[in-house]
């Protein structure tokens, strides 16, 4: 009897460890990719990389300037965007939001990636890029 309340505990752990790991890369795979115009100039774009162990890199653009840093990939699926680093390039008549918000988390909302301030004010977005 002993034994097969173990067996039923181990069971019943190892399918909410795989829940777990399954939301987990779900949030990942939504989040990782290219999103707006990394490449392009005047707007901004991002290429997210797979989170590995809940973190990962991106690196794009903010319209004008080059960016990169890394983020934390939480549970509900929304990133905290960490370290940010930018170059320091002037563009007249480009909203540089990106790079010029402080403390940024996004998330997937309705095939946008929208970000938020630290008050989740929502300051811009992107859309998935092809």
């Amino acid at each position: 009897m002993m034994n097969r309340k173990l067996t039923t505990l181990a069971l019943a752990a190892s399918a909410a460890a795989l829940l777990t790991l399954t939301a987990c890369s779900a949030g990942a795979s939504e989040v990782a990719g290219s999103w707006g115009t990394p490449d392009g100039q005047g707007t901004p774009g991002l290429e997210i990389g797979n989170a590995s162990g809940g973190t990962g890199t991106f690196e794009g653009t903010d319209g004008c300037n080059r960016v990169s840093g890394g983020y934390t990939l939480h549970e509900d699926g929304t990133i905290t965007i960490e370290d940010m680093m930018s170059t320091r390039m002037y563009c007249d008549g480009v909203d540089t939001w990106l790079s010029d918000t402080p403390n940024l988390s996004a998330a997937v909302r309705d095939g946008k990636l929208v970000f938020l301030d630290e008050q989740l004010n929502e300051v811009g977005s992107l859309t998935r890029g092809k």
